[in-house]
């Protein structure tokens, strides 16, 4: 039915033609006018506007005249006239304007429409190729390629009625939504011929690849095409949705053929790779992340990853397309935090996660210089649905960053972020979650590092029970601008929400923060609107701040607090909750001694107040992790540290400047050791157990000279087997070469540190 239509309107069209007046444009100067726009200009409803071969550096509008504006292939139906009559917007707008009512028998006919970058309205671009606004277009055997814009790289329809008929929208990009279409409020869906068919693929957006359609009001679309870019289209390449909850339970998808063939395996990147090659080993690998994501396949059965090699990314400069747009099941592991490096050169974001995309982690790499562009969140999810498995980033460093850094919205799902780091972020929201769907939320921070940034770390929830759990984490040198004139933080937990959310601080330091603004109160935690707060083993001292935790408006709150160095003690709380658990037993007004604040070094010094202070009886849930965010071991002995960093006389800095100690038993060769000129390049750890302890687990840790753990060894003893031995390649835990320096090897048996030994590695 919808081909029988198709073929009447261009029926009509060519009727019409036989009785309209033709304009012909020629750029030699031998028809009517040398543009479009003055052939355009000249017409009356009903003509039709000529176009002879050549390249039209213009930007038309059509003005709102039902008329057609063909090329010769409209006249000849040759094809070489599609690719030899193109409309070039040279990168001064859209190429073509169809927004001033048009009628549905306005026709464009055989032209390559390139070189836009969209018509410019409330501040963005829209409709690289094509914009289309409250009017009617039929676009047939037309090349789309090679335009961008924010919204719609190819094509901008909004309120509109659209008919495709033979119609190729390849190599557009938009910064925003919709690479080759973004479509919105539709009055009829896009109508795509079923007989001459059209081809949609390899376009590039963050947020639906290739279509991008927001129904709203209006309707949504059916998919009628030869080729797509890939036979898995819906939910990467093709996204329907209303207020960002996607559905594709009415669309219908018809198409032949698929330009790519998706890989069922890890894919490997580095900088000298080439996108041609299969990617599928280190020896061959592609070049850019957009690539391997766009070509990779997972399930919850058969997950991937993406590895990035070590080096230093510049995507920007290399053209390559940022964000990119993460994959059901799909992780992305660099070489290390200090190893891959993506500097995004101040232009674009990171990450983007709106298609409810889960099962992934992020780990071991640096973003710098992330922000500003049309998706300036550096990582950003927005979920709407639920999912029971939590996203993960590990060993992530964030630094330079403008904007928001991390953006979690309506997350309804679990994230995690573990060994992290952030710092010198300018942002109004260094993270922020904010789930305002009915399920159960959780976000964890783990041994992360908020320094040195202008920005807050913020949650709150509408709907949602979320729990929000900070474990052994800094946050110091924070400075936030408070213009609300009410009290703030620059960790402000839950404002403006509902009774369901719980929070736990364990293990954490807050110090150096500070705030400007016409504020009531300010510290560097605050709390309100019925959130409940429990802050154990924690260190909140030396803020520049009025006060050392703020309860605003929490009547229907539960604080809890204990085992915590709490400056100025109770007095140091702003306001007041419903119910206060605090224990003046455990709670003390006492200077941490911070090994070395000067140089922003928050860890423990010798004789501190808070060493051996904590305690071990945490709440349901909590589980702390072996090592704090330096690398030490987080329980020494029996007992636990208040703040973000253990202390302990094995592995402090206090004490590995004096540390000379050498052990008979433990023998590690050569020492000093020069790996470059080592036939094998190991170390030789060799442990006599002269008193012949009887020994069930046993394991080799490394620790570089400022206390972080580089490397960890598992050696599995034999039956009756006394001495211990194995070998170190002198590299990192990801592989990596370590540097120069000096080394501890620290032998644990059992669980037990029994005794250590320094190394000098000399590259």
């Amino acid at each position: 039915m919808m081909g029988r239509t198709l073929w009447f309107l261009c029926f009509i069209l060519v009727c019409r033609g036989l009785f309209s007046v033709t304009i012909e444009v020629n750029l030699d100067g031998s028809g009517d006018f040398e543009t479009i726009q003055e052939g355009i200009n000249d017409a009356n409803n009903g003509d039709i506007v000529l176009v002879y071969p050549g390249r039209y550096f213009e930007n038309i509008n059509f003005m709102g005249k039902t008329i057609s504006v063909v090329s010769l292939e409209w006249q000849t139906g040759e094809r070489h006239y599609i690719h030899e009559t193109i409309i070039d917007g040279d990168q001064q707008s859209c190429c073509v304007r169809i927004s001033n009512g048009e009628s549905n028998e306005t026709l464009i006919q055989g032209f390559t429409i390139t070189n836009g970058i969209g018509y410019y309205s409330s501040n963005k671009r829209y409709g690289g190729g094509f914009y289309i606004r409250e009017s009617s277009i039929i676009i047939t055997n037309c090349i789309i390629e090679n335009n961008e814009s924010e919204n719609g790289g190819g094509l901008s329809i909004v309120n509109s009625n659209v008919v495709l008929i033979g119609t190729t929208i390849r190599f557009n990009r938009a910064f925003y939504q919709g690479g080759g279409i973004s479509s919105g409020n539709l009055n009829t869906p896009i109508q795509m011929s079923s007989e001459n068919r059209c081809n949609i693929y390899l376009n590039f957006s963050p947020w639906g690849k290739d279509i991008m359609n927001f129904y709203g009001n209006g309707v949504m679309c059916n998919i009628i095409a030869d080729t797509l870019t890939s036979y898995e289209p819906l939910g990467y390449d093709v996204i329907q949705h209303d207020d960002y909850i996607i559905n594709f339970d009415e669309t219908y998808i018809d198409f032949n053929a698929a330009k790519i063939e998706r890989i069922e395996a890890d894919l490997y990147i580095s900088l000298d790779g080439d996108d041609n090659n299969s990617g599928l080993s280190p020896d061959d690998p592609m070049q850019s992340l957009e690539t391997a994501l766009r070509y990779i396949k997972a399930d919850s059965l058969h997950r991937r990853t993406v590895h990035l090699a070590e080096g230093t990314y510049f995507p920007v400069s290399n053209g390559e397309m940022y964000p990119v747009t993460i994959r059901d099941y799909v992780s992305i592991v660099g070489a290390g935090k200090n190893q891959t490096i993506i500097d995004l050169e101040g232009e674009t974001g990171f990450i983007i996660n709106r298609g409810n995309y889960t099962g992934y982690t992020i780990e071991g790499l640096k973003v710098l210089n992330g922000g500003n562009g049309s998706w300036n969140k550096i990582i950003d999810i927005y979920h709407t649905e639920s999912h029971p498995e939590p996203i993960i980033f590990e060993n992530i460093s964030l630094d330079n960053c403008v904007n928001s850094a991390f953006t979690i919205i309506n997350i309804a799902s679990i994230i995690e972020y573990i060994n992290c780091s952030f710092t010198n972020i300018i942002t109004g929201n260094i993270i922020t979650a904010i789930p305002v769907s009915s399920n159960y939320s959780r976000m964890d921070l783990i041994n992360c590092q908020f320094k040195e940034s202008e920005g807050d770390v913020s949650t709150s929830s509408q709907t949602s029970d979320l729990r929000v759990n900070v474990i052994g984490c800094e946050f110091s040198n924070l400075y936030y601008i408070n213009d609300t004139g009410q009290p703030m933080a620059p960790t402000y937990i839950s404002y403006g929400s509902t009774e369901n959310v719980q929070s736990y601080i364990i293990n954490s330091t807050f110090t150096t923060n500070n705030m400007e603004g016409p504020y009531i109160a300010n510290a560097p935690i605050a709390v309100a609107s019925g959130s409940d707060l429990t802050l154990i083993n924690s260190i909140i001292w030396g803020n520049d701040l009025t006060h050392s935790l703020i309860l605003y408006n929490a009547a229907s709150s539960e604080f809890t607090a204990h085992h915590n160095i709490f400056e100025n003690g109770h007095s140091g709380i702003y306001g007041s909750a419903g119910i206060m658990n605090w224990d003046n037993n455990t709670n003390y007004n006492l200077d941490p001694l911070f090994f070395a604040p000067e140089e922003n070094n928050y860890s423990l010094s010798e004789g501190s107040p808070a060493i051996d202070a904590g305690t071990l009886d945490l709440p349901e849930g909590i589980e702390l992790p072996e090592f704090d965010a330096s690398g030490r071991i987080r329980i020494y002995g029996d007992h636990i540290d208040i703040g973000a960093y253990e202390w302990n006389p094995w592995d402090s800095p206090s004490s590995q400047t004096e540390l000379e100690y050498i052990d008979p038993d433990l023998i590690c060769y050569p020492n000093p050791a020069y790996p470059k000129s080592m036939r094998e390049q190991e170390l030789q750890i060799w442990w006599r157990n002269s008193q012949q302890r009887e020994v069930t687990t046993a394991e080799v840790a490394i620790f570089n000279f400022k206390g972080q753990q580089v490397e960890k060894i598992d050696i599995f003893p034999g039956s009756g087997q006394n001495s211990l031995s194995t070998t170190w390649d002198f590299c990192n835990r990801y592989g990596n070469p370590v540097s120069t320096g000096i080394y501890f090897i620290r032998l644990k048996i059992d669980r037990e540190i029994i005794t250590q030994q320094k190394v000098t590695v000399i590259r």
